[in-house]
């Protein structure tokens, strides 16, 4: 029985026996918006159609971890597929109820392929210290690039879709604020030289393939539980708060990042997982506004009312000076909304830790 799922909503009888019964593959329109009284047979019908599978590598991370709760939570199928070689401390007890498979992507991938089939691949496996990767490049070549590639060669046949999680890193220091996704692409360490390289073996399989792919370049991700060695700013700055031990400030502070909370990235991924075919391949992530350090360092120390004066070290390098998103693209064709600020977002942070 063919079956129209635009033209049956404005029929409920109809709509709910053909819903029920058609061979039509429905998954791909559940991004599509109704309302009144066809969102909510939308709703009665959804018990009908198989969840939507989502693998996620590096789903024991600090993004990836989020992602999988958050899309559990909205009732998609959610498989994790993570080596824990550099996974959340409490990564066990994040993903209870989520199916979660040990996976190393530079090996055999032989368990992730046999999900694989009609799948949505979100992949969010990265070494992400552009400070350690300058020592360490091929590490950086190897876990970035080659697993990468490792993905592609096994499942861009049989996925139905890849969301590559990049990085801001790519830009390098900004010719221009904010960023847009034209901007040149520049990195200045092997960190984001591997995210860079990665995107383009994506877009030469999807060439090569046909396989629907989105790349989203994350900006200054932070939340609830990101914490240990690879942590970021943020959750440095509160950990020494909390020890009452001045904050540590690279450079002079005026140096800018754009900070997105960890719910705002998640919900960005559940758009992008939702549209199929958009014309569009790249979009950043961000809140599209900059702070300074030093605004974050008062942020953080008068969220903990904490009074060590930061202590000023000499700039790192690979860093860049200044960074601000250009989240127009991600708006207009996702629908992405960032709804966090960065006062709250910390304050978040800080209650429930």
């Amino acid at each position: 029985m063919a079956c129209d799922i635009l033209r049956p909503l404005s029929n409920p009888t109809t709509c709910l026996i053909s819903a029920c019964l058609c061979d039509f593959n429905l998954r791909k329109h559940r991004q599509k918006r109704f309302s009144g009284k066809d969102e909510d047979l939308f709703k009665a019908i959804h018990g009908c159609i198989p969840a939507m599978k989502v693998l996620i590598t590096g789903g024991a991370g600090f993004i990836g971890s989020h992602l999988a709760k958050y899309l559990k939570r909205e009732g998609y199928n959610v498989t994790v597929f993570d080596s824990f070689e550099r996974s959340m401390e409490d990564a066990n007890s994040l993903l209870e109820g989520i199916a979660v498979e040990k996976l190393d992507l530079r090996k055999n991938l032989r368990n992730l392929v046999k999900h694989a089939k009609e799948s949505v691949i979100v992949h969010a496996a990265a070494y992400t210290s552009a400070e350690e990767s300058i020592g360490r490049p091929l590490e950086y070549l190897e876990n970035n690039v080659a697993s990468t590639v490792n993905l592609l060669k096994a499942t861009s046949k049989i996925a139905e879709k890849i969301i590559y999680l990049s990085s801001a890193a790519v830009y390098g220091n900004p010719k221009r604020l904010p960023i847009d996704e034209a901007h040149e692409l520049n990195p200045i360490n092997p960190y984001g030289a591997s995210k860079l390289s990665a995107e383009y073996w994506i877009k030469a399989y999807g060439n090569l393939h046909g396989i629907d792919y989105t790349i989203l370049r994350l900006f200054n991700v932070y939340g609830k539980g990101q914490r240990g060695e690879y942590a970021g700013v943020i959750s440095k700055f509160i950990e020494r708060a909390r020890r009452r031990e001045p904050l540590i400030i690279y450079g002079d502070g005026f140096q800018t990042r754009d900070f997105v909370y960890i719910e705002d990235v998640v919900k960005a991924v559940k758009l992008a997982v939702e549209a199929s075919n958009l014309e569009e391949k790249i979009y950043n992530i961000g809140s599209g506004k900059p702070t300074t350090i030093n605004q974050l360092a008062e942020i953080v120390m008068e969220a903990l009312d904490a009074h060590e004066k930061p202590i000023h070290m000499p700039e790192r390098s690979g860093d860049i000076r200044h960074s601000q998103a250009d989240i127009s693209k991600a708006m207009k064709h996702l629908g992405y909304k960032p709804e966090i600020d960065l006062t709250e977002g910390i304050k978040r942070i800080t209650i429930s830790n």
